[in-house]
């Protein structure tokens, strides 16, 4: 029953970002600005859309492999799909974090984990992709700035997910001592999540799951 219900939601958050996307729009224009473009153009771009989709559904399996290796690609490709659709209509990428609640058999922190690790890759991906163009020609001087901040940031982030996946002693004891500091806090679950984020880490610490991750990070 309950997969019944996510697919209708799913289905129906569907057709409403559709609706959303269309709404303005002109579709005798749009038909016709199709017409005039190249088809084998129109065709190559929607494959490359699909199968970057496709590497990042596989991604996420190979992540979310040692939690929980019963979800299919073809599911977590669906999500991932309505997650970007989301993020296209609705402020603050909610669409990433909505894909952690539409995932099944994973708890919704572990999910949101993982969510976090794909984006730390992907922004390590980008710099490096920054860094190559950098070294070929000149770039704005608001480009480089903000390489630098996203490198701060990712070099931030990337400590915290190295301590959670060592299960750091101190990191667990510091969300435990939050907890008990402001109880207020216990709502969030904070030394539970962290729990969860040390096992992510760690299982991904396999130097077969850490390489692949990686390979389909770059295809990404």
């Amino acid at each position: 029953m309950r997969r019944w219900a996510r697919l209708v939601i799913g289905t129906a958050l569907s057709l409403l970002f559709l609706l959303l996307a269309l709404r303005g729009v002109s579709l005798s224009q749009v038909w016709t600005a199709l017409v005039r473009a190249n088809p084998l153009l129109v065709v190559a771009a929607l494959l490359s859309s699909i199968l970057t989709n496709v590497a990042k559904a596989v991604r996420w399996k190979v992540i979310l492999s040692p939690q929980d290796s019963s979800v299919s690609v073809g599911r977590l490709f669906a999500i991932v799909m309505i997650g970007q659709t989301m993020n296209a209509f609705a402020p603050l990428r909610v669409g990433d974090v909505a894909r952690a609640y539409m995932i099944e058999g994973v708890g919704v922190g572990t999910a949101l984990y993982t969510v976090v690790v794909e984006k730390a890759l992907e922004s390590a991906m980008l710099l490096i992709c920054l860094g190559a163009v950098a070294l070929a020609m000149p770039l704005p001087t608001w480009l480089k700035q903000s390489g630098i901040v996203l490198s701060l940031g990712l070099v931030a982030l990337l400590v915290v997910l190295i301590l959670a996946g060592r299960g750091s002693r101190h990191f667990l004891a510091g969300a435990d001592w939050l907890e008990r500091t402001w109880p207020a806090l216990g709502r969030l679950a904070i030394s539970r999540r962290t729990t969860s984020a040390a096992e992510v880490m760690r299982s991904l610490s396999h130097g077969h799951l850490l390489l692949s991750v990686l390979v389909w990070s770059a295809i990404v």
